[in-house]
């Protein structure tokens, strides 16, 4: 059992936290040291990946939620996110760019040269 407190600062007010864990891990196997890296590190998997996703591309806000659509249109952001990524700029400044100029995205994708 873990029990983790957080406190965090946002605009000057202080807010208090506690999150509680299981983990099947042994004293042994992982000592509290390691088990706050393991919790910071799924942090920084949500605030990486899923908070773009939402925040610049409002996925939360999304109304395809069932069947295929719902597996297409997620597929289609996580693809945008990494193309952003590996282009080194932002999901806004890369929307913004190829919006304006719609030909270097399609040399960038190699559908036309």
């Amino acid at each position: 059992m873990i029990r983790l407190e957080r406190e965090t600062k946002i605009k000057g007010k202080t807010r208090k936290s506690v999150t509680y864990a299981i983990t099947s891990l042994s004293r042994d196997k992982a000592n509290a040291a390691d088990l706050l890296r393991y919790a910071r590190g799924r942090w920084g998997i949500e605030n990486r990946c899923f908070y773009i996703l939402d925040t610049a591309l409002a996925e939360d806000a999304s109304r395809v939620r069932t069947g295929n659509a719902a597996v297409a249109f997620s597929a289609m952001r996580q693809s945008l996110l990494n193309f952003c990524r590996n282009l080194g700029q932002t999901v806004r400044a890369t929307i913004q760019e190829h919006a304006v100029k719609p030909l270097v995205l399609l040399s960038r994708l190699r559908i036309f040269d």
